[in-house]
């Protein structure tokens, strides 16, 4: 799971989150990314610890990203979602 810093609500539905997948004994690790610059960083580390997908919270940076996280999501196989439905205009 990934969320960044600048929402104090993305903390907080971290923690639900965190909450619902102990109920369901699901494991779930979190990085937080506070910038852009640390996308990379959190793409590495996820895949070397062998999750199989990702859950992106809707925040900064992540919502201002998202083609940068869909080009290392599928550079890395890792299927993503994004906690809530957004609007998009990519260029293709």
């Amino acid at each position: 799971m990934f969320y960044g810093t600048a929402n104090q609500g993305a903390a907080v539905v971290f923690k639900q989150t965190q909450s619902a997948a102990q109920e369901l004994n699901l494991p779930l690790q979190s990085v937080v990314v506070p910038t852009v610059n640390d996308l990379q960083a959190a793409f590495d580390t996820l895949t070397k610890s062998g999750v199989n997908g990702l859950v992106l919270l809707a925040s900064v940076p992540i919502t201002d990203h998202l083609r940068l996280i869909a080009d290392l999501a599928i550079k890395h196989r890792l299927p993503a979602t994004l906690t809530e439905l957004i609007s998009l205009k990519l260029e293709v």
